[in-house]
């Protein structure tokens, strides 16, 4: 699912590191409230809070959730994996583009706000734009048809090691099998979960 390759304007580039080279991360299976383990088949929430100088996920089952927790940059509603599931599903295209927003406030973690960026594209979800003249060739322009916004996002190149960090911090933070519902912070979305997978599948591949 991670990009191939770093593009690399010096002529060189930046090898990416598969998704099958290291463990993936999941739903936690235990709520972070009570700490008790999350059945399979059972619908429990999710959010991606901020914590010291990064973000953390947590997992809460129904009757523990009591609404975002503080630090929350966006929260979803999803189902617990079966344990035999090969599936895997990522948090809501909301999540991923609010993160992407959060991260726009960290220059620490710009390498990891550009390597978001080129999953996003890979996954269709942003489109690269080609720079003006006036546009730095550091600088890479996406462009959202789900929200008709564009995002300059500078271009910074890890090293392979720290490409392995963020690619397991952003997965597990923001994958999970079975996500079913999207909530905002201030009101419900009641589409069906076929209908918003669809409505994803449009925004993504509109040219």
């Amino acid at each position: 699912m991670w990009p191939g390759a770093l593009p690399d304007r010096s002529g060189e580039s930046n090898t990416m590191v598969g998704m099958d080279d290291f463990p993936i991360g999941r739903c936690t299976r235990h709520c972070a409230v009570t700490e008790r383990e999350l059945a399979p088949g059972e619908v429990y929430y999710a959010a991606l809070v901020e914590e010291g100088d990064g973000w953390k996920r947590l997992d809460f089952s129904v009757e523990a959730w009591k609404g975002p927790p503080e630090g929350c940059v966006g929260w979803w509603k999803a189902r617990v994996p079966e344990r035999n599931a090969k599936r895997r599903r990522w948090a809501p295209t909301d999540i991923m583009l609010r993160l992407l927003d959060a991260l726009a406030d960290r220059p620490d973690r710009a390498d990891m706000r550009y390597v978001l960026a080129l999953f996003l594209i890979r996954r269709r979800l942003l489109r690269e734009e080609e720079n003006t003249e006036e546009s730095s060739p550091d600088v890479l322009t996406v462009y959202s048809p789900r929200l008709d916004r564009t995002w300059a996002i500078p271009v910074v190149y890890p090293a392979e090691e720290r490409v392995r960090q963020i690619q397991e911090e952003l997965t597990k933070l923001l994958q999970g099998e079975g996500v079913d519902e999207f909530f905002s912070d201030d009101e419900t979305d009641d589409d069906s979960s076929e209908e918003r997978e669809e409505d994803e599948a449009a925004d993504g591949t509109t040219e």
